[in-house]
């Protein structure tokens, strides 16, 4: 969200001024978003009993389901914010309202029908499924306005790096070493596939100076 707040006034001028520098601003913006949230959740996924045992102790040992459901919320809600952002920096809030409101309706009538399923683990599925919409949505939403971007690209040095952690952390069951040496292989893995370049540090130069 603070991303968002500090990209929000570049986007809006680079929507005026050139739909080129946009689509650079949106497509750099979704790969941080990208890089930030997937890792996260890949290691929310695998390490939620020890996240569970540390917060809450092992009687609520149960509720980890609940957090793996949830786990690929952090990535879509990640990258969601974003495309939100874009959007209204488009002038296109009416979009955002109507997938925001057609998306918590879906909530609702998904908690209806898979709490009585899965209990709480269908809650954490609804809130899920619900943000895979609202992803759907708003790249559909992207795409209509004319902003192209080459999603698969851009999201291709982001998953191989997450895959490297995940293959270091995956039999690791301290949660402290595992937090170190999955931040260490990430960190390592994006430098060897040179996920940063110099077009990264103008966005960001330009962010930090709101020019």
């Amino acid at each position: 969200v603070m991303y968002s707040v500090a990209i929000f006034p570049a986007m809006s001028r680079f929507f005026l001024a050139s739909k080129s520098k946009l689509k650079f601003a949106y497509e750099k913006s979704f790969k941080y978003m990208l890089l930030f949230g997937l890792p996260m959740a890949i290691g929310i996924f695998i390490y939620a009993n020890q996240i569970i045992s540390l917060v809450y102790g092992q009687d609520y040992m149960r509720s980890s389901l609940a957090l793996r459901a949830l786990a690929a919320f952090v990535a879509f809600r990640s990258v969601n914010i974003i495309s939100a952002t874009s959007l209204s920096a488009m002038n296109r809030q009416g979009s955002v309202v109507l997938s925001q409101g057609t998306a918590a309706f879906s909530n609702i009538a998904l908690n209806f029908i898979l709490i009585p399923i899965f209990g709480i683990v269908g809650a954490g599925l609804a809130t899920v499924i619900t943000d895979i919409m609202l992803f759907i949505f708003y790249i559909f939403l992207i795409t209509r306005y004319k902003l192209t971007v080459k999603f698969t690209k851009i999201s291709l040095k982001p998953v191989i790096a997450s895959i490297v952690m995940a293959l270091f952390i995956i039999n690791i069951e301290n949660l402290l070493i595992g937090v170190v040496t999955g931040i260490t292989t990430y960190s390592a893995a994006l430098l060897i596939i040179r996920a940063f370049d110099k077009d990264d540090a103008r966005l960001l130069n330009k962010i930090i100076t709101n020019r």
